[in-house]
């Protein structure tokens, strides 16, 4: 394994690539790419043209997916690493196999910068919730549909419903009730949905006993956050930056 100070930090979803280039431990760029994409990934990869870029270090819940970012990294010159290639896995004591390595990146970065007991709500394709309990072990997990499964779902699961896409306002929420086809989906991801993560978070304070710090990540956060009532942080660097840590980490160990 090369050993660089410049390195891409990459967070592999269901429908799209967050990525983030660092160098000494400095956000350089970011920039996010369409699974669709990845035919064409290399003209992603154009950096600021001052530094050299050898390292990439994946973090992915698609492994076919991972493959062709593996093979379109290696023709580009550039060397994949997983979480496995730099020894840190297990990275929460009591976490059961099988974890995704997002969730389990996502809630060891929120334990280095937040105080435990945690839980880290990331609102992508799937909605997660994972709790780190008073000790910083596992507490234990959830996963719910996310906001665009959650209406695709009613469009292919039925033969009139349309598809809707929801585009969080800063003001008010939708009714209630919905007086429409597009309003009452509207109202089922607005109060139903977010409603649902609010009211897990209450159950979760309940199972800790102690109000726990609740972090909010991934691709809807922004949206998300507008509606969710419980006290919160959003930390869309969460993933990556657990990667920055974790793959400098790895660097201090293999230099001492």
């Amino acid at each position: 394994m090369l050993l660089s100070k410049s390195f891409i930090a990459m967070d592999i979803g269901n429908n799209s690539i967050d990525n983030a280039v660092f160098n000494n431990g400095r956000l350089v760029s970011r920039f996010n790419v369409y699974a669709s994409n990845i035919p064409i990934y290399s003209k992603y990869l154009g950096f600021s043209g001052k530094e050299s870029y050898k390292i990439a270090i994946i973090c992915s819940v698609v492994p076919e997916l991972s493959k062709k970012v593996s093979f379109v990294l290696k023709k580009s010159g550039i060397e994949s690493l997983k979480l496995g290639d730099i020894g840190f896995r297990p990275l929460i004591k009591g976490c059961y196999k099988g974890l995704g390595e997002d969730r389990e990146v996502g809630l060891w970065s929120a334990k280095q910068s937040y105080k435990c007991p945690l839980t880290v709500i990331d609102a992508g394709t799937a909605i997660t919730i994972d709790v780190a309990k008073s000790d910083g072990s596992y507490g234990g997990g959830i996963i719910i549909p996310g906001i665009k499964m959650w209406s695709e779902s009613l469009t292919q699961g039925t033969a009139l419903l349309p598809e809707v896409i929801w585009k969080a306002r800063k003001k008010d929420r939708s009714p209630l009730l919905g007086k429409s086809t597009k309003q009452c989906i509207l109202a089922g991801i607005e109060h139903s949905l977010i409603g649902m993560i609010d009211a897990t978070l209450d159950n979760i304070r309940r199972y800790l006993v102690k109000k726990p710090f609740v972090v909010l990540t991934g691709g809807d956060c922004h949206r998300v956050s507008r509606f969710l009532r419980h006290k919160h942080i959003v930390d869309d660097m969460l993933i990556l930056r657990g990667l920055r840590d974790l793959y400098y980490r790895s660097q201090k160990r293999r230099e001492a």
